[in-house]
């Protein structure tokens, strides 16, 4: 990507097609640029320590729940929903939203859904 000339835009930069030693016109391109790539930073990564064998528990603090599709089956809603609503969860109250578009496939879907359980 580049600046347009009048600077008003970004466009894809299409100089570089017409050279054959293109390697060497994007490395002196990149040295001219100052162009940092994720191994030239040496940025601190953090490591991730996993305790037991089942995993880590990381869904104490769910507040809210969004249903952007709707599943196939009534158990796999039963299931997003247990993920929220079970033991552990440090908040008493939690919501739970559906995002249907009225008379899309979706809407048929919960329709479905409703007649299954």
């Amino acid at each position: 990507m580049e600046l347009s000339p009048d600077g008003a835009e970004y466009r894809l930069n299409t100089r570089f097609a017409r050279f054959v030693n293109v390697p060497e016109l994007m490395q002196q391109f990149r040295q001219m640029a100052d162009i940092q790539t994720s191994e030239m930073l040496l940025l601190p990564v953090p490591k991730l320590k996993i305790t037991g064998d089942t995993g880590t528990n990381v869904q104490e603090r769910l507040i809210a729940l969004h249903h952007i599709d709707a599943p196939w089956w009534p158990a796999d809603i039963e299931q997003r929903e247990g993920r929220i609503l079970r033991q552990g969860n440090q908040n008493p109250e939690v919501k739970i939203f559906r995002y249907v578009t009225e008379g899309s496939f979706g809407a048929y879907m919960w329709g479905v859904l409703e007649t299954k359980c």
